[in-house]
């Protein structure tokens, strides 16, 4: 009977631990739910933020990109300019050495034996000027031309960058993850605009001086007043400093200095004379008749004359005086400008220097005989280019923001309740990785300029600061602001009180039928005057009119959306936009 009775006893014991080892797998698979979601995000997370951060590293690349091809074409012109006024001095010289060598041909032609080698050396100077003038004429509208197409070129790239970086960054994207959106802020499209339309501007040398200065009244010996001349003070400032360069990047051979001004020969007689032979001249950029401004024109001068000294005694004493110019022998001029009218008056650009005062009569007869004669090309002198406008010394460019997001569910990152077909909006929405059903990340990149010191270091051992003067811009990404962090974040809704939170709460709260699990479509919790669809209470009731005990009212707006607007992450349209309304 016992062993008859344990029997019953062990058959109404048997499946008990059912109980205990269902509650455990339940545990264990919640567990291994939290576990891969969180891996889930967190790689997703990651992987993002790599996108970001690639992506914002490709905009700040092509924007360095930019810089580098202002700066190159920048040294471009200034070379072609001093060409032009090499190809000035060219002409200048070769008449120069013509005349000289035909007036001392003159000279000597009643001389034997000398009368024949000087006139061969006169035949060889105009030969080298005929040869010289037309070649040099050719050189200086082919360059006039070429520097024409350098300073268009930097407006093309400068406006095809919006296009390059738009292109690059989608590029950058799409290779890393397709499924990203692109979620292109306001602080975003802002940051882009200083970094690319603030941070270079384009200057034109004509707006320096719109009109020259002029008297104004006056009578017989009454001066009058004088206006001086008027124009943009910023656009003067950059085209000096382009001026400068340009006159600092000349050879000795178009500066005022030697060969060009040196003493070739002289003689002396003891207690006499002495006789010197003074070479002397120089180039000069100046303005021309129709723009005031020292930017359009070549001028260039030669001479060559003799000078004496004599030999004084008084009651201080003997010593030798110096007489100054005695015998011009040669002299040459030319000169470049926009047309035949547009002429240079020789003593007016050159009257003030030493080397035209030290060789008075030989400059004034190169005047005489070179006034009139037409410009070796069509040259109009400097274009516009482009230089940085931010003031001061700078080593580094506004940074860009880029900012990206990535959808949840299956279309994004797919977590453990998108994988076995149980999602639920409430519990997404929730997250706090999430913004309403989407990863957010952001990421900072900028240029900065860093000389190759350890490549081409510098004799005077000086910094070099950036500048469009020097091709050494590049890439580098940057720590984002606090402001600049708060601003994304509230325009994506991050903040709080922001409508990205009002939408995660609605979502959460959502009597709709795409929330929670009830199949009658409210929540155990839900009811009240939440916005949805009426439902209500634990009871359920019918999809319309809530449960026994729910107490919601119907309401007929539509339940807010856990998917944000497709125009609140697209580049193309914000991106478009913008570049309109700057260009």
């Amino acid at each position: 009977m016992t062993c008859i009775g344990s029997d019953r006893i062990m058959q109404h014991q048997k499946g008990q631990m059912m109980v205990y080892v269902t509650a455990l797998l339940l545990v264990i698979a919640g567990s291994v739910f939290y576990v891969f979601d969180g891996y889930q995000v967190s790689n997703e997370k990651t992987r993002l933020q790599g996108t970001t951060d690639a992506a914002a590293y490709s905009v700040a690349a092509i924007e360095a990109r930019n810089l580098n091809f202002q700066a190159y074409t920048n040294r471009a012109m200034i070379a072609n300019h001093v060409a032009v006024a090499q190809a000035t001095t060219l002409v200048g010289w070769s008449r120069w050495l013509h005349n000289t060598s035909r007036n001392i041909s003159t000279i000597t032609k009643w001389i034997p034996y000398l009368n024949a080698v000087t006139a061969a050396i006169e035949n060889a100077a105009k030969a080298i000027k005929e040869v010289m003038e037309p070649l040099m004429k050719a050189a200086a509208t082919a360059l006039d031309v070429w520097i024409a197409v350098l300073s268009g070129s930097q407006d093309v790239m400068h406006a095809n960058t919006v296009f390059m970086a738009k292109q690059a960054f989608e590029d950058v994207v799409k290779e890393n993850d397709e499924k990203v959106d692109n979620a292109y802020t306001l602080v975003s499209l802002n940051s882009f605009k200083e970094a690319h339309f603030d941070f270079s501007k384009n200057y034109k040398p004509k707006k320096a001086y719109e009109s020259c200065g002029r008297w104004e009244g006056g009578w017989w010996i009454f001066p009058g007043k004088w206006v001086p001349p008027k124009g943009d003070k910023v656009h003067r400032q950059y085209s000096d400093e382009f001026r400068n360069l340009i006159l600092a990047s000349r050879d000795r051979f178009t500066r005022s200095g030697k060969p060009r001004n040196r003493r070739i020969a002289k003689v002396t007689i003891p207690f006499f004379r002495k006789y010197k032979l003074e070479r002397r001249g120089g180039t000069s950029f100046t303005k021309s008749s129709s723009n005031c401004g020292p930017y359009f024109k070549w001028s260039a001068i030669d001479t060559l004359s003799i000078h004496q000294d004599k030999y004084k005694c008084s009651w201080k004493g003997c010593k030798w005086k110096r007489r100054g110019e005695w015998i011009p022998v040669g002299w040459g001029a030319a000169q470049s400008g926009k047309n035949s009218s547009d002429r240079v008056d020789f003593r007016a650009t050159h009257g003030k220097k030493w080397y035209w005062k030290d060789n008075r009569r030989a400059s004034e007869l190169a005047r005489w005989e070179y006034g009139k004669e037409s410009p070796i090309s069509r040259y109009e002198g400097m274009r516009s280019f482009r230089a940085l406008a931010e003031p001061g010394l700078l080593d580094e460019g506004p940074g860009i923001v880029i900012t990206l997001t990535k959808p949840a569910g299956e279309q994004g990152v797919a977590t453990a309740t998108d994988l076995t077909g149980a999602k639920d909006c409430a519990e997404l929405a929730n997250k706090k990785d999430f913004l309403h059903g989407r990863l957010a990340s952001m990421a900072k990149a900028k240029v900065i300029f860093r000389y190759p010191y350890d490549i081409h270091p510098r004799s005077s051992g000086r910094r070099e600061y950036g500048s469009l003067y020097s091709p050494y811009w590049e890439p580098s990404l940057a720590a984002m602001k606090v402001t600049e962090k708060a601003f994304v974040r509230a325009e994506l809704g991050l903040t709080k009180g922001t409508e990205g939170e009002k939408v995660g709460e609605a979502c959460s709260d959502d009597g709709s039928s795409n929330s929670g699990t009830n199949p009658d479509g409210g929540g155990n919790d839900q009811g009240g005057n939440n916005p949805g669809n009426g439902a209500g209470g634990s009871d359920g009731g019918d999809n319309n009119n809530g449960g026994n005990d729910g107490g919601g009212s119907q309401d007929d707006n539509e339940p807010p959306e856990c998917e944000p607007s497709e125009n609140l992450f697209s580049w193309k349209v914000n991106f478009k936009e913008h570049a309109i309304g700057v260009v």
